[in-house]
């Protein structure tokens, strides 16, 4: 009776142990991530691609516990692709809380209505969070087409106005490099022959940027 009473318990300390393990492991560990971090989640991503893709990316420390707290919490088909950014020291709920509320888009359509000036393009770059409108400017303003021969002081007047998927990240150089290059191929083709300076479907011609 006496080992008994001693196997039970010993048998409870370890499940109170493991128990208790679990909790912190969910609850108490905030060692993850180190710093603020985010992370982008393609499309098509599995649930399983994506916990270890949080692993991998020092957000978790274990993608399994992850796993087992979306699934028990039925979130697992609710994550969308995007971008996620996830604040220092987080536990597994938080972690959870972050993908349930969805991430930012990784691209962004945006309209440049005909008219727009290079001004009120990056107003309306900055306004979706895309790039700060004196980078953008600084871009037009440096940039130059040479086309046929005549080069253009800047880049205002050869933004092409249409829709345009801007990567989230993209550096307003960059943005400006994708409405040049549109204009360019709205040119007559006997006109095409150009040169961007710091751009380039065409030679670079300016170590600037490169478009």
């Amino acid at each position: 009776m006496r080992r008994g009473r001693l196997v039970f318990g010993v048998a409870l300390l370890i499940v109170a142990l493991i128990a208790g393990y679990l909790w912190w492991s969910l609850y108490g560990d905030r060692r993850l991530p180190a710093a603020a971090t985010t992370v982008d989640i393609a499309p098509g991503a599995s649930i399983d691609d994506i916990v270890t893709q949080l692993q991998s990316s020092g957000v978790v420390s274990s993608s399994t516990l992850l796993l087992l707290y979306l699934r028990a919490e039925h979130l697992t088909s609710s994550i969308q692709a995007a971008e996620y950014t996830f604040p220092a020291n987080e536990n597994i709920p938080d972690i959870a809380a972050t993908l349930k509320m969805g991430g930012h888009p990784s691209a962004v359509w945006v309209t440049v209505p005909e008219g727009f000036t290079a001004a009120q393009i990056a107003a309306r770059l900055e306004h979706l969070g895309l790039v700060e409108a004196p980078y953008f400017l600084l871009a037009v303003h440096e940039g130059s087409v040479s086309i046929d021969g005549a080069r253009t002081r800047g880049l205002e007047g050869y933004l092409f106005p249409d829709t345009y998927l801007v990567p989230r990240h993209a550096t307003g150089a960059t943005i400006a490099g994708l409405m040049v290059k549109q204009f360019v191929r709205e040119l007559p083709p006997i006109t095409r022959r150009c040169r961007i300076a710091s751009a380039s479907p065409c030679r670079r011609s300016s170590p600037l940027h490169q478009w």
